[in-house]
């Protein structure tokens, strides 16, 4: 296969052998004999993807523009705009910033670690999560939107089981019992919405159900 190299810019018959690991392809230039290393692509990378702003801001399911509601969770079309409004309003400024910071590197980890790092400032986790789940119905075998999906559960559960428990420690002892429960009911509660969105179906949207006017 004729090819340009990187090094001699030339356009040579460059040959080719299967990489350490099998992970990718060597390509070494006849001409120079200079050697690339060229990566296959990921599952991820390799599936069909769908625009964010098709999806319902609800729940998530792709949209028909051409229906009156959403067919899954039933909010009014005329309402997405306004619901996507509101829901991101909750959320610090940096915190959306950084959401958006991170589509253009995706696939870098110390990226998404630097978004973690503004989501457990502000204890963002169920918001989070939510744009996570976006991302994973939107980039459908997206192996790194489901990872930092179980990584923000289990942070949001450890933070309201530490925030239960540093609450209980100031309460006066004779009342410490019932308000530990209390707080504990309060804590299943709080991870059971964190829960349900992280385990919101992830079916793979269909991107011939996407109408675009």
């Amino acid at each position: 296969m004729r090819v340009e190299c990187g090094s001699c810019k030339r356009i040579v018959d460059a040959s080719f052998a299967l990489a350490a690991g099998g992970d990718g392809l060597t390509i070494t230039c006849t001409a120079c004999g200079a050697t690339t290393r060229e990566g296959f692509a990921t599952a991820a990378e390799a599936a069909p993807s769908v625009p964010l702003e098709t999806l319902c801001p609800k729940c998530g399911t792709v949209r028909d523009f051409d229906a009156a509601a959403c067919r899954a969770c039933g909010l009014a079309s005329a309402r997405m705009a306004e619901f996507a409004d509101a829901r991101d309003a909750a959320v610090p400024e940096s915190v959306r910033a950084g959401w958006l910071e991170l589509q253009a590197a995706w696939t870098d980890p110390a990226q998404h670690d630097a978004f973690f790092m503004r989501i457990a400032q502000h204890a963002c986790y169920a918001w989070a999560a939510g744009r996570y789940r976006d991302a994973s119905r939107a980039r459908p075998g997206d192996v790194i939107a489901r990872r930092q999906l179980e990584r923000l559960r289990r942070a949001g559960e450890a933070t309201m089981f530490a925030t239960a428990a540093a609450r209980a420690d100031t309460t006066p002892t004779p009342y410490r019992a019932v308000l530990a429960i209390l707080a504990l009911l309060l804590v299943l509660i709080i991870a059971g919405v964190v829960y349900a969105v992280v385990r919101t179906d992830t079916a793979p949207p269909d991107p011939s159900a996407v109408r675009v006017r």
